[in-house]
């Protein structure tokens, strides 16, 4: 039987050892970040193109180099872009950590069973890419004693989680990625 941890809490854990580091997220783990992210001001928002978050993020890591950047991903995203693994692996940023939502209720995708998504070993891909360190967690307990060190670590880091979305409805979120991404240079440059 699958362990999972329920999504929103991961993005507590998260939040916590933030700081001051720009955070690129997507789908169904969007919407939940924006209910708990106290930097909304670092927050890019990909609303427009949720299979980019990787690409964005990798972008970011390149112009600031010494700045951490956090991706938010989902499963369902990042199978229709798996080649942004293969060329972060490749870059190997130091300043990107790659969290990824593996969502074992489907809920990213409205609980649509996508063929074969249960099959990807994306850990696997991520070692076979080239991330410096790879992480998988089913359970809170563990993923949050590990934490600390893994924000110490350098990257490219990809940690998998096991996760759940809570099924209420959110609210619909507005706005698109180039707006977002002006807001977080705008803060970067009052740095």
């Amino acid at each position: 039987m699958n362990m999972a941890i329920p999504s929103i809490e991961v993005l507590k854990l998260v939040g916590g050892y933030r700081d001051e580091a720009v955070v690129v997220a997507s789908s169904r783990v969007l919407q939940e970040w924006v209910q708990i992210s106290k930097r909304r001001d670092l927050d890019v928002d990909l609303l427009d193109c949720v299979d980019k978050t990787v690409d964005v993020a990798l972008g970011i890591t390149i112009a600031k180099p010494d700045l951490k950047v956090l991706v938010l991903d989902s499963s369902s995203a990042l199978r229709t872009n798996p080649n942004a693994m293969m060329t972060t692996g490749n870059i190997c940023p130091r300043n990107m950590i790659h969290f990824l939502f593996e969502d074992i209720g489907h809920g990213s995708t409205g609980g649509v069973l996508i063929p074969g998504l249960d099959q990807k070993d994306f850990a696997s891909q991520a070692r076979n890419f080239g991330y410096r360190s790879v992480y998988e967690f089913e359970d809170l307990e563990t993923m949050d004693l590990s934490l600390e060190g893994l924000f110490e670590d350098e990257g490219p880091i990809f940690v998998l989680i096991k996760v759940f979305h809570d099924p209420k409805p959110l609210a619909p979120l507005s706005g698109n990625m180039h707006a977002s991404l002006r807001r977080v240079r705008d803060t970067l440059a009052m740095v």
